[in-house]
């Protein structure tokens, strides 16, 4: 049978819009005698928090707020753990996480492939940290076909951080 059930805040209708609904979330959870886990619109350890107290859900999924902020989830654990906000990662390690991860999908996928794919996660990423000046630079990065290419100018991007 069914031993863990994710329920999203949101119809197929609402697509990407308006807010996450909590109360069917609620509602679910009152009726069940499994985990239930609540989803949708779940953008920061605070509000994880609050979700998790209303709906009286046993866990959270995060989905679009990891898009470029993968770090959100030590955040949330941390939070959920101790109640107080977790440290800061250090920039430095931000940016070598993202270079990594974007290396990684140049060898996985090879060079043609990886450098298509990578587009929406350099996107993700430069939106986390200059939500301004994104559009300037995602012109130039959606243009590249070369990896190498690619790679070099995320670096610079992230150094100019």
């Amino acid at each position: 049978g069914i031993q863990m059930l994710s329920v999203h805040g949101r119809t197929r209708e609402d697509k990407y819009n308006g807010m996450a609904e909590y109360d069917t979330i609620k509602e679910v959870k009152s009726q069940v005698n499994i985990p239930v886990i609540a989803n949708g619109d779940i953008t920061s350890a605070e509000k994880a928090q609050q979700v998790l107290d209303y709906t009286l859900a046993d866990g959270v999924m995060v989905g679009r707020a990891t898009q470029g902020n993968p770090w959100i989830i030590s955040e949330i654990n941390h939070f959920l753990k101790t109640g107080k906000k977790a440290p800061n990662i250090p920039l430095k390690v931000k940016k070598q996480t993202i270079l990594g991860h974007i290396s990684q999908i140049h060898q996985f996928y090879g060079e043609k492939m990886g450098t298509q794919l990578s587009r929406k996660h350099i996107f993700w990423y430069a939106t986390h940290f200059d939500e301004k000046n994104v559009q300037t630079f995602w012109k130039k990065v959606n243009k590249i076909t070369d990896h190498k290419l690619q790679y070099q100018l995320l670096e610079e991007f992230l150094q100019s951080l």
